[in-house]
């Protein structure tokens, strides 16, 4: 649910948000870890959704659409039985890259036109279904 409510706009309509807040300089650099900090509050708090915190929240969600939890349980023996030992990895979660913002809109593109292509039936298809 999360992942959702920070990708809104999917990249097809962040896209142009991304491009509008590069014209402005607001998205020439890529973001610092304050800027990552303040995105996240603004976001927890709902407040102003300038074009700088909508493509933050997008690339936010690509890290949660890109980690992985890796979970491992062991069992070690104790007098009466045994116990689980768990061990937990989170790996992935490095924070996106503006300068990939081209790439992902492409590869969604990718996708999108490679399953038309299988399914041709769906194009005209106008309702969205989750």
């Amino acid at each position: 649910r999360l992942q959702r409510e920070l990708d809104v706009l999917d990249i097809e309509g962040v896209f142009p948000v991304y491009e509008r807040a590069v014209e402005c300089g607001v998205g020439a650099n890529e973001p610092s870890v304050d800027d990552w900090v303040e995105a996240v509050g603004l976001f927890q708090t709902q407040m102003g959704r300038s074009d700088k915190q909508v493509v933050l929240e997008y690339l936010l969600s690509m890290v949660l659409k890109d980690v992985s939890v890796m979970i491992m349980i062991e069992k070690w023996p104790v007098e009466n039985g045994e116990v689980p030992e768990y061990k937990v990895a989170v790996v992935d979660t490095e924070p996106k890259k503006l300068a990939k913002m081209a790439r992902y809109r492409d590869l969604s593109q990718d996708i999108v036109d490679n399953y038309l292509k299988l399914h041709p039936h769906l194009s005209s298809q106008k309702q969205c279904y989750e």
